[in-house]
């Protein structure tokens, strides 16, 4: 049995030290969702050495990961993170937008920029609890 083996973890990350702290992590039993935007290029992804025209960088930082490409600017993309999370209770702000979002397996996302609405939510799980916060 693994230290964080009923932590699931997306990873938004580009930059050496996140990925490097999610791989640490997918090595403890994490689950890892390594999420990638369509539009814009991981930058490890660009860093050598390259074998075969693949960086070994982002293979190695990447490695226990699975990946998901979806553009965070879509409605229809943000549901399909959110289906990822199998959330049960989600905190909102008089704007009706979603600050904080707990799922059954104890995952918080508190990432304010991602337009995540209370539709998104009742549309993947009509069941949500939503409390408001002030």
């Amino acid at each position: 049995m693994s230290t964080l083996n009923n932590l699931k973890i997306l990873d938004f990350t580009t930059l050496i030290p996140g990925p490097f702290a999610t791989m640490m992590m997918g090595d403890m039993g994490a689950d890892i969702i390594k999420v990638e935007s369509p539009t814009r290029l991981d930058l490890v992804r660009a860093m050598g050495p390259f074998n075969h025209g693949s960086s070994t960088s982002h293979s190695f930082v990447n490695r226990n990961k699975r990946s998901i490409s979806l553009d965070l600017k879509k409605q229809k993309s943000i549901a399909e993170l959110v289906k990822q999370i199998n959330p049960i209770l989600a905190a909102y702000s008089a704007e009706n937008k979603i600050d904080m979002i707990i799922s059954k397996n104890n995952i918080i996302i508190g990432k304010k920029d991602l337009d995540i609405t209370s539709k998104i939510l009742e549309l993947v799980n009509k069941k949500v609890k939503k409390i408001k916060i002030n």
